[in-house]
């Protein structure tokens, strides 16, 4: 969970002044600088919100993309994704910091869509 990492860079430490967050708090992969330093798309990054709030739309708008250039026979749009991903590390949204729902009843419900589709 995200939730509880951002809170840790906002406390005050020896060596920052109080307020400065740590370089590697989850809003901070995608700030300029840290592209350069081979921090961008870093691993283990499936924490709830960055793959919600920031990949799906990414991917979404990728795709996108690729249908309207096959639709026009044109060359996909140049998109600045640095930039996407950026303005989402800017907004500093809050995440929760404990885990909610039943993770059974959700592989559950998995298992049986899998099953479904594997007698299709």
């Amino acid at each position: 969970m995200a939730g509880g990492r951002p809170r840790l860079g906002r406390r005050p430490g020896r060596t920052r002044p109080p307020g400065v967050r740590r370089p590697l708090d989850p809003d901070h992969l995608g700030r300029p600088g840290q592209s350069e330093a081979g921090l961008h798309d870093y691993a283990n990054r499936e924490w709830d919100g960055l793959v919600r709030d920031l990949y799906a739309p990414r991917w979404a708008a990728y795709f996108a993309g690729l249908d309207t250039a096959l639709a026009t026979g044109t060359a996909p749009a140049a998109v600045d994704w640095f930039a996407r991903d950026d303005a989402w590390a800017r907004e500093h949204r809050r995440y929760p910091t404990a885990p909610a729902g039943d993770p059974y009843a959700l592989a559950e419900e998995v298992r049986e869509v899998l099953a479904a589709a594997s007698t299709a």
